[in-house]
């Protein structure tokens, strides 16, 4: 397997067009100005390449841990169910005896309850952090380390080794798709040297060759992950760069560790809910039901909007570091509608970074923003 990593140097450019749509961006999510950090004529020598091959050594099975989230939320209903049935054999006596040694306790246990609740405010303020670009406050409860190895962990284990035998290598036979990329990648990355999220990597570039599959990913370590199928779905580099620059949105703004935080943080607090409901609930079925019903609420009522809201705050800031580095952006309307187009064939695998959650009203809303003018 193998990739290209990014070493100094740039192809030659002339960006000239990505200035004219730069108001308009302002006007749409009210920005200050954006500045084009890319000269409007690029004459600089053509990048090096260097070809890195990627070995993957493995004498047994992989054997993946446990979430700490997935254990404690079995723990939780194992532990409701015990109390649950141990009650029900409990003799009346007992439980009447049960029953006045709770009620004097109450303020103890309430006591417990106030401090638990306290302590994970306290660790939930501790952990909040102002993301790059846009200075949200958000909840981050992983080191900057912790991210890169799990984002690296995320290339190696999943993204390479599910496309082992469709990778293309880069040889000068393949250079063109490659060329392509990393010319596209080289002027998002100049153009947003300013970021350390950015400028302190070191960038590679994978292609998979998947025409069917209309994709890209951008993690955290660096590492650019590109679909055959999504370089011919982008007719032009400003369509590439609109969605590299979504994509390294997501990594620059740190939303998949944001998102990891979130879920860990409401999972352990539903711990003590969670076994307070298999332990009250009559039998399993009735606590599975109020245990499926109650997911599919937190699902709904946070889950998903907060989806849409980083999938949008990826939009904007996407646009913004695709408006930097002098791409069009006039061409995101025509991006989205051509992917709503992609979501209606059943045959077409669309981004699995969520691009599609919210591509109908984005594309329809760039349209009438377009036509206002």
């Amino acid at each position: 397997m193998y990739s290209i990593v990014l070493k100094n140097g740039s192809y030659v450019f002339h960006a000239t067009r990505g200035m004219k749509s730069l108001s308009r961006i302002e006007k749409i999510f009210d920005l200050p100005k954006i500045k084009c950090n890319i000269p409007a004529t690029l004459a600089l020598t053509r990048r090096q390449v260097q070809i890195q091959p990627r070995f993957f050594f493995q004498t047994s099975s992989r054997k993946e841990a446990l979430p700490a989230a997935a254990v404690s939320k079995f723990g939780a209903v194992l532990l409701g169910r015990t109390v649950r049935k141990y009650w029900r054999n409990l003799p009346e006596e007992k439980k009447i005896v049960w029953k006045k040694k709770l009620k004097r306790s109450k303020y103890i246990i309430a006591g417990i309850l106030g401090a638990v609740g306290i302590g994970m405010g306290v660790y939930y303020q501790s952990h909040v952090q102002e993301a790059p670009v846009t200075h949200r406050k958000r909840f981050i409860a992983f080191t900057n380390d912790q991210i890169m190895e799990s984002s690296k962990e995320a290339l190696n284990s999943v993204l390479l080794l599910a496309n082992e035998g469709q990778i293309i290598p880069a040889t000068p036979e393949t250079s063109e798709l490659y060329d392509r990329i990393v010319k596209v990648s080289q002027q998002l990355i100049k153009g947003n040297a300013d970021l350390p999220q950015v400028n302190d990597l070191e960038w590679t570039i994978t292609v998979v060759f998947d025409n069917k599959n209309v994709n890209a990913y951008v993690l955290s370590c660096g590492s650019i992950f590109v679909y055959t199928g999504m370089l011919y779905m982008c007719d032009s580099d400003d369509q590439l760069g609109i969605i590299l620059g979504h994509e390294m949105a997501h990594a620059v703004l740190g939303h998949s560790a944001e998102d990891m935080s979130m879920r860990n943080f409401w999972d352990f607090l539903f711990i003590i809910p969670l076994a307070a409901l298999w332990a009250v609930l009559p039998n399993d079925l009735t606590a599975k039901i109020a245990n499926w019903a109650a997911s599919e609420m937190k699902r709904i009522i946070m889950d998903l909007p907060y989806s849409r809201f980083i999938e949008e705050e990826a939009d904007q800031v996407g646009l913004i570091l695709a408006a930097k580095a002098c791409f069009d952006i006039r061409e995101a309307p025509v991006v989205w509608a051509k992917m709503r187009l992609l979501a209606e064939d059943d045959d077409t695998i669309l981004s699995g970074s969520q691009l599609t959650l919210h591509m109908k009203n984005v594309s329809t809303n760039w349209m009438s923003w377009f036509r206002k003018d």
